[in-house]
């Protein structure tokens, strides 16, 4: 009877016990936008990490939810990694087709550094690692720097402010003329990805798999009937997902940044 009621009791609290748990736990509540690793994705190397809170959800979407997950008989597909942060992204790419060639954009200068690294220390290769922003022209564009996930192109200021920083941005438009076809296409910039995608639209037709995250604005017309209706024109079909609501969103109507956001999944229609 007494050995029942320990197995019991061991089953109940097992999750304490158990290293991923602690591990989950512990990255809750490190302190945000401060560097440690983890060994989470199970790789030979630990990765470095900025923060703890955007990775756990980085994790979930790629890891968990296997948000990128595609087929392609192409055993060394080339993939367009815009927006590839820490790397998350390209290391799930890389389990999925170890031979996959990626090509890789992270404007952030001190996050593109955590990504350079976590790439050598799991010995990746062909991989074309860019420090530049995903934008409509080539030029040099002001960045804000939010030290997770969520950096983005933003409008100049005279302010100080140490989270802004001048990057380059390249022309999306010029990578994709470079190749007859793309075998995936992932697209998460921040909120510029409607001026983006109006700016190569002529050109989505080399792609088989396209990923895009939406970010709608409070204070700008919304976009995403317009993107997809690109995606139709180009014999796309798609499924879109909610990504992040307002929990009531008759009473929040107004604010800063964004509303809400989806992601997009579009994949040939083969019909």
């Amino acid at each position: 009877m007494i050995n029942k009621i320990i197995e019991k009791i061991k089953h109940k609290y097992s999750m304490f016990f158990d290293k991923e748990y602690k591990e989950k736990h512990r990255l809750t509540y490190f302190p945000r936008y401060t560097k440690t690793t983890t060994f989470l994705l199970n790789l030979d190397s630990d990765i470095l990490i900025v923060d703890g809170k955007s990775f756990l959800s980085g994790y979930e979407e790629i890891y968990l939810r296997h948000n990128y997950r595609f087929e392609t008989k192409n055993l060394e597909p080339l993939i367009i990694d815009c927006g590839s942060n820490i790397g998350l992204s390209i290391l799930y790419f890389k389990k999925l087709y170890p031979e996959a060639k990626i090509i890789s954009f992270e404007p952030d200068p001190n996050i593109f550094e955590v990504l350079k690294h976590n790439i050598a220390v799991n010995n990746l290769e062909n991989i074309s690692v860019r420090q530049n922003a995903i934008w409509n022209k080539n030029e040099t564009i002001t960045f804000e720097m939010e030290g997770g996930f969520s950096g983005k192109i933003t409008e100049s200021s005279k302010d100080s402010s140490t989270k802004k920083t001048k990057v380059e941005a390249i022309r999306l438009l010029d990578i994709l003329r470079e190749f007859k076809k793309i075998d995936f296409l992932k697209i998460d910039i921040e909120g510029a990805e409607y001026e983006v995608i109006v700016d190569c639209q002529d050109y989505l037709k080399n792609i088989d798999y396209l990923f895009i995250e939406y970010h709608s604005f409070y204070e700008k017309t919304q976009r995403l009937s317009e993107i997809l209706q690109i995606l139709t024109n180009n014999k796309f079909r798609y499924i879109v997902k909610e990504a992040n609501t307002p929990k009531f969103p008759f009473l929040q109507k107004n604010g800063e940044g964004f509303d809400f956001q989806v992601e997009i999944f579009a994949y040939k229609n083969e019909k």
